[in-house]
């Protein structure tokens, strides 16, 4: 049960508005006489949490999915909307003062949104980073169009997965996340990768245990390193933008995923 209320306190977070919530909830339980709107705000939420509450249900759900994500069924109640609904039903004398009223509330108890670190200014149509876009491109480009494994910063990799499905990475943004911290996880790539100073040794162990065929590094961690000192690790500068790097894997050159899938094929059909 302690599992399940650590899950519902993550949920809450910091602000205010499962607070709120909790208040609309109440007011529209005893207020609210539309049927039709008492079902979607009212029983259909209160359902849910009553089975999010349920033990039996949180060691079924952890037998299908990660228990970390056990937080996500409270994603399906509608808690924005509630609070909107129960704000301007109780405040329809007056729309033009409740509504001002509600948003100055929510503004000084809510957390200001362009403080987060992940929300940049959009730089495209994709509104996506553009160095992650010309990082990527330039990859693209050299494996000719097909899927491969790449290993870069942990700052890049949310962004990566959202622009190019053909490039693999060994590792996610889970690795940022504290509550993956006590899994036991194999993070050398992403200690090689991420470290201030990278031990190109270190860091092609890691990289080659993946199938790794490229590796990014912010091109100031590369300091120091000459073609030839690159060349003994069988690492192969093929070009740098917005302050990165793009090394080849030479060692891992034939393991492209397209070129793995598409000689497997004939031999299966030689096999059939």
């Amino acid at each position: 049960m302690s599992a399940i209320w650590n899950a519902l306190i993550q949920y809450d977070g910091d602000g205010f508005l499962f607070l709120f919530y909790c208040a609309a909830l109440v007011w529209l339980f005893f207020r609210e006489l539309d049927r039709v709107n008492r079902a979607v705000f009212v029983y259909l939420p209160l359902a849910l949490t009553v089975l999010f509450l349920l033990p039996p249900f949180y060691i079924l759900y952890s037998k299908v999915e990660e228990s970390d994500t056990y937080y996500r069924i409270l994603w399906l109640i509608p808690m924005t909307l509630t609070v909107a609904y129960a704000g301007v039903k109780l405040c329809r004398r007056s729309l033009v003062r409740g509504v001002v009223i509600l948003g100055l509330i929510l503004a000084l108890t809510g957390n200001y949104t362009y403080r987060n670190e992940n929300l940049l200014p959009a730089q495209n149509r994709l509104h996506i980073p553009q160095m992650v876009m010309n990082i990527s491109d330039l990859i693209m480009n050299d494996t000719g169009g097909q899927r491969t494994m790449v290993a870069m910063p942990v700052g890049l990799v949310q962004f990566v997965r959202q622009y190019e499905t053909k490039i693999l990475m060994p590792y996610g943004r889970e690795m940022q996340m504290p509550q993956y911290q006590n899994y036991d996880v194999d993070d050398s790539v992403y200690r090689a990768v991420n470290s201030e100073h990278p031990d190109l040794e270190v860091l092609t162990s890691a990289i080659n245990q993946y199938n790794c065929n490229y590796v990014v590094l912010e091109t100031a961690k590369l300091v120091g390193y000459n073609e030839q000192e690159l060349a003994e690790y069988d690492l192969k500068l093929i070009a740098q933008t917005d302050g990165y790097s793009i090394l080849r894997n030479e060692a891992q050159e034939n393991s492209l995923t397209d070129q793995t899938d598409s000689a497997e094929e004939p031999a299966a059909k030689a096999e059939g």
